[in-house]
C-alpha cells in the first residue's frame, strides 16, 4: 500500500507546472549556452583561419648557408616543395608559427646523404634559414668492375663509413682511395645513402692502403674482387700495375708487418730498387708468407 502511494506522490511531483517549467528553463539554458559556446568556437576558429592566411606572417624568403658541394638552388626548391602544402587542409605549411621544420630536416637528410648536418631556423616572419655543413669525401666507389677505368669513369664520393654521399667528378691519378666492387651496383636508381662495405672493413683497407704508400707504393684501386678475396692494385708508372692479393678476412696489420720484413732482405730489397717497373704481384693470401713476382723481360 506504501508503495502504490509513494507512485503516486512522485507521479504528482513529476507533473507539477513549477517543475515542468524548471525543466524547460533548464533546457531552454543549455540550448543557449551551447549555442554561445558554437558561435564562440566558430568565432576563434574563423579568426585563427583568417589569422594563418595572412600573408604577413608567410615565409617568402630561404636562405641557405654552409653548401659547397649541393647547389643552393636545390635545397631551395626542397624546402619550397614542403611547405607548398596545408596542414589539415587548413593550415599552410609556410606560415611563420607552423612550418614544418623536422620534415625540412628529415627530407633534406633523405635526399643529400652529403649533408652532414642540418639546422633550420626562422628570422622574423618571412625569412627561414637552413644551414647546413657538408661530408668530407674520403674515397670513391667506382661501381662493380674491378677494373680502373680512365676518364669517363662514374664514381661516387665516400665518407669516412663508406656510405655513398655523391656523385664525383673525375680525378686523374690517385688523389683519393678508389674502390671497385660490391653488393651495390652503379646501375641502382639510387646508390646514394648507402655503404658499399661495412664501416670496420672500410677503415682497415684504408689503412691497409696507407702502410702501402709508407711503403713506397702508389694504390691506384682496391677491389673487393669477391667475397673471400680482396686486391690493391700499384701504380708503378708508365700505365704498368702490380697486383697485392690478400683474403678478406685477413690480419690487415699482420700482413703489412709481414710484408715490411720480406721488404726489409737485401735480396728483395735489391730487385725492388732495380726492377720495380717489373714488379707482377704480392701474394699475401697464405700465412706468414710473402710470395711475390717480377718479369723476366723488362
Amino acid at each position: 500500500m506504501r508503495r502504490e502511494e509513494n507512485s503516486s506522490l512522485k507521479k504528482a511531483i513529476e507533473e507539477s507546472p513549477k517543475l515542468q517549467q524548471l525543466r524547460a528553463k533548464r533546457i531552454s539554458t543549455r540550448r543557449r549556452l551551447s549555442i554561445l559556446f558554437g558561435v564562440f568556437f566558430l568565432t576563434l576558429l574563423g579568426a585563427f583561419i583568417f589569422f594563418v592566411h595572412l600573408p604577413k606572417y608567410h615565409l617568402s624568403n630561404i636562405v641557405v648557408i654552409g653548401n659547397q658541394i649541393i647547389g643552393t638552388d636545390e635545397i631551395v626548391d626542397e624546402v619550397n616543395s614542403i611547405i607548398s602544402g596545408n596542414k589539415l587542409y587548413v593550415i599552410p605549411y609556410k606560415n611563420a608559427f607552423f612550418y614544418p621544420k623536422a620534415r625540412i630536416i628529415e627530407s633534406l637528410t633523405q635526399k643529400y646523404p652529403k649533408l652532414n648536418t642540418i639546422d633550420v631556423y626562422r628570422i622574423g616572419y618571412k625569412k627561414i634559414v637552413v644551414s647546413v655543413t657538408e661530408r668530407r669525401g674520403y674515397a670513391l666507389w667506382c661501381g662493380q668492375n674491378a677494373l680502373v677505368n680512365e676518364e669517363g669513369e662514374v664514381c661516387y664520393f665516400t665518407d669516412n663509413t663508406g656510405k655513398i654521399i655523391s656523385l664525383a667528378p673525375y680525378f686523374s691519378g690517385n688523389v683519393y682511395p678508389r674502390f671497385f666492387g660490391t653488393a651495390l651496383s652503379i646501375s641502382e636508381s639510387e646508390p646514394l645513402g648507402k655503404h658499399f662495405i661495412d664501416e670496420s672493413q672500410f677503415q682497415n683497407l684504408l689503412a691497409f692502403q696507407k702502410r702501402f704508400n709508407d711503403f713506397g707504393f702508389q694504390v691506384k684501386s682496391i677491389n673487393l674482387v669477391s667475397e673471400t678475396e680482396y686486391q690493391l692494385v700499384l701504380d708503378l708508372g708508365n700505365q704498368k700495375t702490380a697486383n697485392v692479393r690478400f683474403l678478406n678476412n685477413a690480419d690487415y696489420k699482420l700482413l703489412a708487418n709481414n710484408l715490411a720484413v720480406a721488404m726489409s732482405k737485401k735480396e728483395f730489397a735489391d730487385k725492388l730498387s732495380k726492377n720495380r717497373a717489373n714488379l707482377e704481384y704480392f701474394d699475401l693470401r697464405f700465412t706468414n708468407k710473402v710470395y711475390y713476382k717480377f718479369s723476366e723481360h723488362p
